[in-house]
């Protein structure tokens, strides 16, 4: 056991956040379902390889650093600031990113009849609902499952805090038990993410040693490519194997980024990446709204569409941050960074304070 929270750390966090936001954003511009994959085709294959399969190592590994960023912090131990910090960070961003797409989409098709891509008028009340609160399904902006998920394993924060302070692995059992058997129902949509947020609370509280298995970088690196392979060989459908495999095998291989210019690049990056996360489903459903009135297969621009989300949300960022800095900086809870020295690194401290 070793190390504290440290800035070797939160330099690593921050440069993972960026990567593994990207890979979402991969993941979302969309790729054929896997039982309609053509494993004839080299170029669909590769493709799915890259943008499927290693996009689902984001969540899950986003995942395990919450918990370890919220544990660090112990705001477990103070439920009041951990809600009302929470409500500011994960809800605020959620139900405006959210709630304002649906009401556009649904002004536009309610007024013009077009509606190329969703349904919204006249949908059913429980679809409606999902749409807005994502209480059994996705939102609208499908992205930010993420965050609706998240919040409801803040609010049980306290309560997996007492059993990972007291009887960690005991407490494991009994959330995977929980958990992974859906006894929960509809609390948590994607029932990996408690166990893993679970981990990540006991990689804090019990002071793990995170730099222990970076000597295992590549074969981690090898593990995450024979279980993404493994899945397309196989046509395995439930992706609870790369689920569970992602944080063990990511954060050990994103050690081979450390100090080169890319990982660097991604650390730079970091301070959009959060917005990127917000925005990036609306963007890529105005991208293919683009592609379907010109009568393009947005399939076959999967690279453009990716770069221009890329270059285009850090000028989005700027201009909103100078129109209306302060409703900006609300609007995407608070995670605007100080402005620092050039060439500082963000600071441990700093990192807890925005989780």
């Amino acid at each position: 056991m070793t190390t504290a929270f440290d800035a070797s750390i939160a330099k690593r966090i921050s440069m993972l956040r960026t990567i593994l936001i990207m890979l979402v954003v991969l993941l979302h511009i969309g790729t054929p379902p896997l039982g309609q994959l053509d494993y004839g085709n080299t170029y669909e294959l590769i493709r799915f390889f890259f943008q499927d399969e290693l996009g689902r190592l984001s969540v899950p590994t986003l995942t395990a650093i919450s918990g370890y960023l919220l544990f660090s912090s112990k705001l477990d131990l103070a439920p009041a600031k951990l809600y009302k910090k929470k409500i500011r960070t994960l809800l605020v961003p959620f139900f405006f990113f959210n709630i304002v797409y649906y009401a556009v989409q649904y002004a536009i098709e309610y007024c013009t009849g077009w509606a190329p891509l969703y349904l919204l008028v006249g949908k059913p009340g429980l679809a409606s609902f999902n749409y807005i609160f994502s209480y059994t399904g996705f939102p609208l902006n499908f992205a930010l499952h993420f965050l609706r998920d998240l919040f409801i394993l803040v609010l049980m924060a306290p309560l997996f805090g007492y059993a990972i302070r007291r009887r960690p692995w005991l407490g494991l059992m009994v959330v995977a038990l929980v958990f992974m058997s859906d006894a929960d129902g509809h609390l948590v949509n994607r029932n990996t993410m408690a166990v893993l947020f679970y981990i990540g609370g006991m990689a804090a509280a019990g002071n793990w040693n995170l730099k222990r298995f970076d000597h295992l970088a590549i074969p981690a690196m090898g593990l995450l490519v024979a279980v993404c392979i493994a899945t397309i060989y196989y046509r395995i459908e439930d992706y609870v194997y790369i689920y569970l495999t992602a944080p063990i095998a990511v954060w050990p291989a994103s050690s081979l980024l450390l100090n080169t210019q890319p990982g660097r690049w991604a650390e730079k990056y970091s301070k959009y990446s959060f917005f990127l996360f917000l925005a990036h489903a609306p963007l890529i459903h105005v991208v293919d709204m683009f592609y379907a009135h010109n009568g393009l297969d947005a399939g076959a621009y999967t690279i453009p569409t990716f770069l221009f989300l890329v270059a285009f949300v850090p000028f989005a960022y700027h201009a909103a941050l100078y129109a209306m800095p302060g409703t900006f900086i609300f609007l995407i809870g608070g995670r605007v960074k100080a402005a620092k020295p050039a060439g500082a690194q963000e600071t441990a401290g700093g990192m807890l304070a925005r989780a």
